[in-house]
């Protein structure tokens, strides 16, 4: 049996403790016996204890003495127990509850549904000829005793039915939340999103799912909202459904058209396209029947030929608002207007990862006289300008605020504390997201990772060249105002990244000189040598050495950057251990150390700056070197600034382990 207890450091945990009596929970076992009760039988608790209880309950697994029955209480534990106050075709729940220290603790649970007679033994034997019910030997008479051989066996097979008939009976119902397993209540309470706190009895656990099964039928309905906006604010509303969510896979997929596949009863006129075996054919002679079918693996024949279009005008194309799967087209070339862009949808192109020719892929066309710099984009066109365009069908961002100790925070909100980013892995209200299970770190800065990706599907032939083609993402904020655009234009990138995850070769503790970074191709050099590549937390570098001075650089090639480090543990001693700027030589370079923007030269140790606050273990230290002015960062939030011009033509950086 494993509890849980506070141990001598006053944490909380989970597991055996050597000092309490064993209770195998897996030996405790529920079992519907013919109609009349359920045998429950268990292993005998080995060690000391002072009582034994067994509760009974037809809600859910009893969580204390009082949430059910009591059905045994004794000093010592029998080895099985029969019990007779039952109802037939519910589901009956027990638990085992031991004394320890004059503490009542649960030890173990059992569950199972009790059998309910639907008469099928007498229905059985009914159906069984006379001369075989009245059959005693070899002999056959009006007086003979019955046949007690065949009853026994009828007997069987009809308990056997009744057990099919209750368990059919519980799976049908298995939705009425006031009668179902407890496990499946808990899942349907998990489907609807159901707050169901720990610790509350079944019958609590059961009535909150009853109540959000009614609020999830209702939420979402405009006449809910509206209800609900009009009862917190006291002021009638007017509500307006909008497109405000991220992309449906038809949007990403272009699934419209959708063609039919071939069906042999059909016959086909001229034109008519239909799919067969991942090729898309059109109709050229009309064709009936599997001896005119389509060939299916990418060739033609006489009625058949693989289908590839461009189409203006498909299902998806929405003529108020002139999209086509939701994109419409831009300009971004004077003189050629947005109306000139025009999305169309191209079928039959090859998939972009299996080549199967039954894909559709979104397409623009330039249809002005000049050339021009056009695109597909997630908005309707705006030749106004209206600030409710974006607002209405762009995609919504989240938004990362302070934390606020009175706020209800959900599963996946996102908050700031001390300039960390946390995200909600479970509802909490006041628990603080640095000390709380109930919160995850989610970056180190406020910034959001939005990945904006597309398969880019050139053209078959030669009457066109393959034009570049990037995807951008334009910003508006809150209220419509266009903010900027970024589009992923190919350019230099000088970004420099090593996470320590990787290491060459089979030394997972191999020197941190001549590694080369994972991202940036920078080669590390050790000046002074001792740091090694480890495993701690995926990835990390460590001295070799507990307390020995190490050193380690990298020629990040102009004197201009900003570096950062995750320091994971703090240093043993007095030690020193932070980032390296503007390296010369083992004496002269500037310092930034947990606490202190430091200038060393010619060994000598000068302060430039002193943060705000330290460093603490799993913080990220940054510091943005730019000319002579030095910004310290921890977790993006500013923590200090210092002007310096010593050796600010450097270029070398890195990290330091040093008194």
């Amino acid at each position: 049996m494993a509890v849980y207890r506070v141990d001598q450091y006053a944490r909380t945990f989970y597991g055996p403790n050597p000092e309490l009596p064993s209770f195998d929970e897996q030996a405790f076992t529920a079992h519907s016996v013919a109609y009349d009760g359920i045998y429950l039988s268990w292993d005998l608790p080995a060690g000391q204890y002072g009582g034994f209880r067994l509760v009974a309950s037809l809600d859910g697994y009893p969580r204390t003495l009082d949430d059910g029955r009591l059905v045994i209480d004794a000093d010592a534990a029998p080895s099985s127990y029969i019990d007779a106050q039952t109802l037939p075709g519910r589901f009956h729940y027990y638990a085992i509850f031991l004394k320890i220290n004059n503490v009542w603790v649960r030890a173990g649970t059992a569950s199972t549904l009790h059998v309910k007679n639907h008469q099928m033994v007498d229905w059985l034997w009914r159906r069984m000829p006379i001369h075989h019910r009245l059959l005693q030997g070899s002999n056959l008479t009006v007086d003979a005793d019955s046949n007690q051989t065949l009853a026994r066996f009828i007997h069987m097979i009809g308990y056997g039915l009744d057990r099919v008939r209750s368990s059919m009976d519980a799976a049908l119902t298995a939705s009425e939340l006031r009668t179902t397993h407890i496990t499946t209540a808990g899942h349907l309470a998990a489907s609807l999103g159901a707050f169901v706190p720990e610790g509350v009895t079944p019958t609590q656990a059961r009535v909150m799912t009853i109540d959000s099964a009614y609020l999830s039928s209702e939420r979402g309905h405009p006449d809910t909202m509206k209800a609900a906006a009009r009862a917190a604010s006291g002021w009638d509303l007017e509500l307006r459904q909008t497109l405000n969510l991220l992309p449906s896979s038809d949007m990403s997929e272009q699934i419209n058209p959708l063609f039919p596949p071939w069906d042999a009863s059909i016959r086909y006129a001229v034109g008519a396209v239909v799919a067969v075996d991942l090729h898309l054919y059109r109709c050229l002679v009309a064709a009936y029947g599997i001896d005119q079918a389509p060939p299916g693996n990418g060739s033609n024949n006489t009625w058949w030929t693989v289908h590839t279009a461009v189409d203006d005008r498909t299902a998806a194309y929405d003529s108020g608002l002139s999209t086509q799967h939701g994109w419409s087209g831009a300009s971004f070339t004077a003189g050629v207007i947005d109306a000139k862009a025009v999305p169309k949808i191209a079928v039959g192109v090859p998939h972009p990862v299996t080549g199967d020719r039954d894909a559709n892929c979104l397409t623009i066309h330039n249809t002005h006289t000049a050339a021009a710099d056009i695109a597909a984009w997630s908005l309707p066109p705006n030749p106004t300008a209206d600030p409710m365009i974006p607002v209405q069908y762009g995609i919504p961002l989240p938004r990362i605020t302070v934390w606020d100790k009175t706020r209800t925070y959900r599963v996946e909100d996102l908050t700031e504390f001390r300039g960390q980013v946390y995200r909600a892995v479970r509802r909490s209200v006041g628990l603080r997201p640095d000390t709380s299970p109930e919160w995850a770190k989610n970056s180190s800065d406020r910034r959001l990772r939005l990945t904006v990706s597309a398969y880019i599907h050139q053209p078959h032939g030669t009457a066109q060249a393959a034009a570049p083609c990037f995807p951008y993402v334009t910003w508006f904020d809150e209220f419509g105002r266009t903010i900027g655009t970024r589009a992923a234009v190919a350019s230099a990138d000088t970004r420099v990244l090593d996470t320590f995850t990787g290491y060459p070769g089979a030394d997972a503790l191999a020197p941190l000189q001549g590694r080369t970074t994972e991202f940036g191709g920078k080669t590390w050099t050790s000046p002074v040598a001792g740091f090694i590549r480890d495993s701690y937390a995926d990835g990390a570098v460590r001295p070799a050495v507990p307390g020995q001075r190490c050193l380690s650089i990298i020629d990040y090639g102009v004197k201009d950057a900003v570096v950062a480090a995750t320091l994971a543990t703090t240093p043993s001693g007095a030690n020193k251990q932070g980032l390296i700027l503007r390296y010369i030589d083992a004496a002269n370079y500037i310092r930034a150390s947990r606490s202190t923007l430091d200038r060393v030269q010619a060994g000598v140790v000068t302060t430039l700056a002193t943060y705000a606050y330290p460093v603490q273990n799993g913080d990220r230290l940054s510091v943005r070197a730019a000319g002579d002015n030095f910004t310290i960062q921890i977790n993006s939030a500013t923590v200090a600034t210092a002007t310096s011009a010593f050796q600010n033509t450097a270029t070398r950086f890195g990290i330091v382990l040093e008194a």
